[in-house]
């Protein structure tokens, strides 16, 4: 629950942000909806890496394993990029179509 609990919270905050000062533009918006995304996801998966590597059982091979585990979140990197773009996109929709969404 901590693990996906406290960046989802992070990323609403970082949401909120978009709403500081008066620019409330869709670029704006779009990018804080971007930060938002990859940032929720790239925190998971740093926790999720560090927490893996700190629990690697004695009787595995722990070189083996923390490749595997450094791969894995390597490999999110890409995911992280596209959560961000996917989430900026929304964003700028729901600005567009349904902006009462966004409001506080």
């Amino acid at each position: 629950a901590t693990m996906m609990g406290v960046p989802a919270l992070l990323a609403h905050y970082i949401f909120r942000l978009r709403n500081v000062g008066e620019k409330k533009s869709r670029v704006w918006s779009g990018l804080f909806g971007f930060l938002a995304g990859a940032g929720g996801l790239g925190l998971a998966a740093l926790i999720s890496v560090v927490l893996l590597v700190t629990t690697i059982p004695a009787h595995l091979n722990a070189e083996v394993e923390r490749a595997s585990i450094y791969t894995m979140g390597l490999a999110h990197i890409p995911l992280v990029i596209l959560e961000g773009v996917f989430t900026a996109l929304v964003v700028v929709f729901l600005q567009r179509v349904r902006p009462e969404l966004l409001e506080e």
